[in-house]
């Protein structure tokens, strides 16, 4: 959250970092992006749902909003072509995670030693980072839906689908909508590989801050990953998802993301309880109740992540409504899942705290 780093000062108390995490950063503020990020996820609904496939569709749009949220943030958007390795990237990654699903030891080696290699990546600047984190995330997503390595592949192909359409409605509308008053959105230089390299190896030691934050992330996820899979029965994967999304490589910013997480994810779900009782939406209404709140996490992406959690939990929770879960039993585990992984997340770092910082 980048407005956090304006506000606060170098060593920020509990109470100051808590208090910034409620700030609204309106300069980051981006309705353009609300729009064109909106139209991918939209479409890759609509498709499904006029083709009778709506959990299809609901597929095919998870891969245009995650790949949307990094090609609208001016910190780590990439060029047309780093836009399609990342969407080939996330589909295996998809690919990978419903094969290893079926066996315990399979998906949790698999997202323990990703989410190892997604820590050391991030010192490769935001782009990478970003693009990493994603592609772990799918493969905790998709572990939670164990197939066949036929159905695996058909999630693959609709995932690097919605992918892909966000990428080409990107590329044509950076060019044609900054002509209405978008935003140009100008790309971030991709990284220079052969000093990447050299950069990498100097964090391949125990001593390195990333090398410890690859260890902590990969070690909450591991946990995470064992305690979902032997004691919950669905959504398995939101546990270990929210620690992959909280947990950051310094104190301040996993606390200010674990901290908005939570409590967005609070508001979420009464907000979203309140809207299932008062109206009792079913079939396009819920999809239809889809489009606002995909909006509002595209614009509030950068601006306050209290909002953007607020939103993405009711994205979640209607859309899989649409494709046939109910309501109460979504939200009750997502909430659980979400204020659980948050707060190990912060645990754990406060028990193992980056080098150099006492406890």
């Amino acid at each position: 959250m980048k407005h956090i780093k304006k506000v606060l000062p170098k060593k920020a108390s509990i109470p100051q970092i808590a208090l910034a995490t409620t700030q609204v950063d309106w300069s980051q503020w981006d309705p353009w992006a609300g729009w064109q990020g909106l139209i991918g996820v939209a479409v890759c609904l609509a498709v499904g749902f006029f083709m009778g496939h709506a959990a299809l569709g609901a597929i095919a749009a998870g891969g245009a909003l995650y790949i949307g949220l990094g090609t609208y943030d001016k910190q780590t958007r990439t060029s047309t072509l780093a836009m399609i390795l990342g969407s080939l990237c996330m589909s295996f990654a998809a690919f990978a995670g419903s094969l290893a699903g079926g066996q315990l030891w399979q998906i949790t080696l698999l997202a323990t030693l990703w989410a190892f290699g997604a820590g050391i990546l991030s010192t490769l600047g935001p782009p990478v980072s970003f693009m990493s984190l994603k592609t772990l995330v799918a493969i905790l997503i998709a572990g939670g839906y164990p197939s066949s390595w036929k159905d695996a592949l058909l999630r693959a192909v609709l995932i690097l689908s919605g992918c892909l359409l966000q990428t080409f409605l990107f590329s044509v509308e950076n060019s044609y909508l900054s002509k209405m008053g978008a935003p140009h959105r100008a790309t971030t230089p991709p990284p220079v590989w052969g000093k990447s390299w050299i950069t990498l190896k100097t964090q391949l030691t125990p001593r390195s801050e990333i090398f410890q934050h690859a260890t902590r992330l990969a070690f909450c996820i591991l946990i995470s990953q064992l305690f979902c899979r032997m004691l919950l029965n669905h959504n398995s994967y939101w546990l270990p998802l929210t620690v992959a999304i909280v947990l950051r490589p310094d104190f301040e910013q996993a606390f200010s993301r674990g901290l908005a997480r939570m409590i967005g994810t609070v508001i979420g779900a009464v907000l979203t309880t309140l809207i299932v009782i008062w109206l009792k939406p079913d079939g396009i209404a819920l999809a239809f109740l889809t489009l606002p709140c995909v909006w509002l996490c595209f614009s509030s992406f950068k601006a306050n992540y209290i909002l953007y959690s607020v939103c993405i939990t009711a994205y979640v929770v209607f859309l899989l409504s649409f494709v046939g879960l109910p309501e109460m039993s979504v939200l009750t585990s997502r909430l659980i899942a979400t204020l659980s992984g948050g707060f190990l997340a912060l645990v754990v770092y406060a028990l193992w705290p980056k080098p150099g910082v006492s406890k």
